[in-house]
């Protein structure tokens, strides 16, 4: 979901940067999306 408060990237005084730090965002959600995954894999993998 975007920030409903953040200027369009067009708007911002720094476009490019803008468009930065929502990639760098985006990444660190992707990154602990998948570091869950990675131990909810091993858990299921585990013997009880």
């Amino acid at each position: 979901m975007p920030d409903p408060h953040a200027l369009p990237v067009s708007d911002h005084p720094r476009p490019i940067e803008a468009a930065l730090t929502g990639v760098d965002a985006l990444e660190n959600r992707l990154l602990r999306w998948s570091d869950a995954v990675i131990v909810d894999a091993r858990k299921s993998l585990l013997p009880r």
